[in-house]
């Protein structure tokens, strides 16, 4: 499962970067291995919100104090 969870982040990455369709090929790549190795959907989904989260806490835009 690290395997799957390491590259799921780097694929969605890809993705948000504007890798497009190979971007989305390489995550279902991902997702029939996940599978494939027995892991299960609602795992597969917490793999999926830990990316997110991540995704979301190092790209969302930062305040400044200047801007207000």
């Amino acid at each position: 499962m690290t395997e799957i969870a390491a590259a799921y982040p780097k694929s969605l990455q890809n993705y948000l970067g504007g890798a497009g369709e190979s971007a989305l090929q390489q995550a279902y790549e991902i997702g029939r291995s996940a599978l494939n190795a027995g892991i299960g959907l609602v795992a597969i989904a917490d793999i999926t919100m830990l990316v997110c989260g991540r995704c979301w806490r190092t790209t969302r835009p930062t305040t400044s104090a200047s801007a207000s």
